[in-house]
């Protein structure tokens, strides 16, 4: 949730709220992300939360621009 928030904001939302923000959002996602892959120790597991990870920013992505055509 993070990265995809970190995202939008730096390529959506960047005229009315700080870049620090977002780029501090992109990081702490990126920083949680690695430190549970390397917590599990196990290179099947840390896969499995790379790629949720990107699944679930893609996915929020792409809700994101549908909501933002809508609007």
């Amino acid at each position: 949730m993070l990265v995809a928030d970190g995202i939008y904001g730096l390529t959506v939302v960047d005229s009315s709220t700080s870049p620090v923000y977002w780029t501090l959002c992109l990081a702490a996602g990126a920083v949680l992300v690695t430190a549970t892959a390397v917590r599990l120790r196990t290179p099947a597991a840390a896969a499995v939360v790379v790629l949720s990870a990107v699944a679930a920013t893609g996915v929020l992505s792409l809700g994101y621009a549908a909501l933002n055509a809508i609007a």
